[in-house]
């Protein structure tokens, strides 16, 4: 089975990706996106445009733990 942990920050969103074989985590693969989203804020919420740069990067991510 494989796991990714996920860390969304006001400048960058990372991942990381484990696979689970044989009662063993392994490091799969890690990345980095330079994304931001601070600026994509009004009224102290995330702007629509602030959340389609976010939810783009969370499916790209998503490919890569699959």
């Amino acid at each position: 089975m494989r796991y990714a942990i996920t860390d969304i920050g006001s400048n960058t969103v990372k991942i990381s990706v484990y696979d689970d074989s044989r009662g063993e985590m392994r490091h799969v693969i890690s990345q980095s996106t330079v994304i931001g989203l601070a600026t994509f804020r009004k009224d102290n919420r995330l702007t629509e445009e602030g959340i389609a740069a976010l939810v783009k990067i969370l499916r790209e991510y998503d490919e890569l733990s699959s």
